[in-house]
């Protein structure tokens, strides 16, 4: 599986009225985990968890797993030059996912902050069918 991160911006202040840039694709994700607000993505090998790390600056929680740096309702990276880039939902894809992206109209951009579960958690609730 992967993890793609999407809605991206430089500025976590940013109103946006697109849908900003696709950020890093995480590779060979086992799983992703949320608890109280924390997200935790798991991986198949210590070296795909290496690769992302880089990719993020994401700490280690775990063997295999990454603590995903969050600012408000973002989820933040640390680019390999020092750059800090926001995004505003991720996606979780398996092998044949992107044969079926075709027939899934994506959400909307979010103009405005909700309250309520952060964008990434309600994209992630309403693709499981739980909302």
């Amino acid at each position: 599986m992967k993890m793609i991160l999407l809605h991206g911006r430089t500025d976590p202040g940013q109103t946006m009225d697109d849908w900003g840039f696709t950020g890093p694709v995480l590779n060979n994700v086992a799983y992703a985990h949320w608890t109280y607000g924390d997200l935790t993505v798991g991986f198949l090998t210590d070296g795909d968890a290496a690769l992302a790390r880089q990719q993020t600056g994401w700490e280690l929680f775990d063997d295999k797993v990454l603590s995903v740096s969050q600012s408000d309702d973002l989820i933040r990276i640390s680019t390999a030059t020092g750059e800090q880039h926001y995004f505003g939902d991720f996606e979780l894809q398996d092998a044949d996912e992107e044969s079926k992206q075709a027939l899934v109209a994506p959400p909307t951009p979010n103009s405005s902050r909700q309250k309520g579960p952060k964008p990434w958690v309600r994209s992630l609730l309403h693709r499981f069918g739980l909302r």
